[in-house]
């Protein structure tokens, strides 16, 4: 699937969210031709859960980062500089049911961790306490013999 046509979509999705919360989504250029072994519908998912989680996590003014590194594997970025996540928790976040916003479920990052898995991805995150955080898709580039493998 084509990495730039499920961003665009995703960010024309998310862009009232955004904007109901004072919160600018910052698309990066990606590079035209980057194809990933990915489903696409599970894709979005992905991604916009990972969008609304930063827009939530984010004050009213602030930006969220959505930005592609081309290669193999395949790195989606999502960025925010908004409350973090405590190095205690980190670990837990992508166990069903544990939330750490009021009223979540706790099923958005688990089935995303899922959906990368089962791509031959992962789903990674880096964060600090009052810094923000930066998850990170990581998806087999397509024709790779790893996005082969997870067929």
């Amino acid at each position: 699937m084509d990495v730039q046509s499920t961003l665009s979509g995703v960010a024309r999705l998310i862009d009232p969210t955004a904007r109901s919360h004072s919160v600018r989504v910052i698309q990066a250029p990606a590079f035209s031709g980057v194809h990933v072994y990915a489903d696409d519908a599970e894709l979005q998912h992905v991604l916009i859960n990972l969008l609304l989680n930063a827009i939530q996590a984010s004050p009213p003014g602030a930006d969220v980062c959505l930005d592609v590194i081309a290669g193999n594997p395949t790195r989606i970025r999502v960025s925010d500089h908004g409350c973090g996540i405590a190095a205690e928790h980190q670990a837990r976040i992508f166990e069903p049911f544990f939330s750490l916003r009021s009223g979540g479920t706790g099923l958005g990052l688990f089935l995303s961790l899922n959906f990368a898995r089962r791509w031959g991805g992962d789903l990674t995150v880096a964060s600090e306490p009052g810094a923000g955080s930066t998850f990170e898709v990581v998806i087999p580039a397509a024709g790779t013999s790893a996005a082969r493998q997870s067929a």
